[in-house]
């Protein structure tokens, strides 16, 4: 923590840790554990999810499909309510979806990203 001062709120929270580290450092000397640092590679978890899938979930639109532009606006507003209702419900992974969905169709439909 970096302040000019430390405030009570500042100073709890500090005591409460050294209080919870001294309980924990005796247990370990009781029951003879000696802490070490876990090694773990770093990865990307996008590299366990294999390409066929995440294409899968894309959904493809054909630009002639898709109607008029006014049709076209019609589904982005759609959208961007269902993407606002997903992150309102914190479904976040869902509501990045759909923003990825919008972005694709503006781009498709040569509107303003």
């Amino acid at each position: 923590m970096y302040a000019d001062k430390i405030t009570d709120a500042m100073r709890y929270a500090i005591d409460e840790t050294n209080r919870r580290r001294a309980i924990q450092m005796e247990y370990n000397e009781r029951m003879g554990i000696t802490p070490v640092t876990i090694k773990k590679a770093v990865k990307d978890i996008v590299q366990d999810i294999p390409q066929e899938k995440v294409a899968e979930k894309k959904q493809k639109y054909d630009v002639a499909s898709l109607g008029s532009l006014s049709e076209v606006v019609a589904l982005i507003k759609r959208l961007e309510e269902e993407m606002y209702q997903a992150a309102g419900e914190l479904d976040f992974e869902r509501a990045a979806e759909i923003r990825d969905e919008i972005r694709e169709l503006r781009i498709e439909m040569g509107l303003s990203v």
